[in-house]
């Protein structure tokens, strides 16, 4: 705690809110000397505005204040999802305890203020909160993680699947880099589509086929028609087109 609050860039921000000026002095010497950025407000609606401006990691917030009471603050805070998690502890007297933890409240301060219950309370839950911030932390990063991991375990497995292929494939010179041509004129044409159509695919699919379509090119041996193949092919179709009138005299 006092080792992030030495750093000016990631000082603990805490707002307090009340409408009595010797509160809020009191509140914040106690909370400047133990090095937070403090910031203070004395009504509720001011406490909205300057929350959505600052987005405090705490709140000390008191109930008593015209116009807008604390509880009511609170609900209204709560309802944005920016300050679900900030904790609110309240400046009020012990018999309203129930209602503020209802309202959203983590914890309370009794008036008249005692400075070490002060500084404990707001060390706790700056601790607390610290905790949680780091859990969300470690949890973005295990779902990065884990999402590259199954792009891996994807890329992986159609390659394997790619390359059996291939084998299975490979029985002689007429057919054995057939596969290879069609994948090749295959993402030319995909990337031929993604600039004509303007296709909606991610980031990283754009610059895999733009990628390929500059730097793949198609050797002699993977022409989609191989020499014996076309042969073959002629062969075939000169001898249909001899047998044909043959078959057209028997007829």
């Amino acid at each position: 705690m006092a080792a992030r609050n030495a750093d000016p860039s990631l000082r603990w921000k805490i707002l307090i809110i009340d409408d009595s000026p010797s509160s809020l002095q009191m509140l914040a010497e106690i909370l400047l000397r133990q090095g937070y950025e403090v910031h203070t407000v004395s009504s509720g609606r001011e406490a909205l505005r300057e929350a959505e401006a600052l987005r405090p990691d705490l709140i000390l917030l008191d109930v008593v204040m015209p116009e807008m009471n604390g509880f009511e603050v609170c609900e209204a805070l709560k309802k944005k999802e920016t300050f679900q998690d900030t904790p609110v502890i309240f400046l009020n007297e012990a018999k309203e305890i129930i209602k503020g933890f209802e309202a959203g409240g983590v914890d309370y301060v009794t008036k008249p203020f005692q400075v070490k219950e002060v500084k404990a309370r707001v060390e706790a839950h700056l601790k607390i909160r610290e905790l949680q911030l780091e859990l969300a932390s470690h949890n973005r990063h295990q779902e990065d993680m884990a999402q590259e991991n199954a792009r891996e375990l994807i890329d992986s497995q159609m390659s394997t699947i790619f390359a059996l292929a291939m084998l299975a494939e490979s029985r002689d010179d007429a057919t054995g880099r057939h596969l290879e041509t069609i994948r090749v004129y295959g993402r030319r044409l995909a990337a031929a589509l993604l600039v004509s159509l303007q296709f909606s695919l991610p980031a990283y699919a754009q610059e895999s086929i733009a990628g390929a379509s500059k730097t793949w090119t198609v050797p002699q041996k993977e022409r989609p028609c191989t020499t014996s193949a076309s042969s073959a092919f002629r062969t075939g179709s000169s001898s249909s087109r001899e047998s044909s009138p043959s078959m057209n005299s028997r007829s």
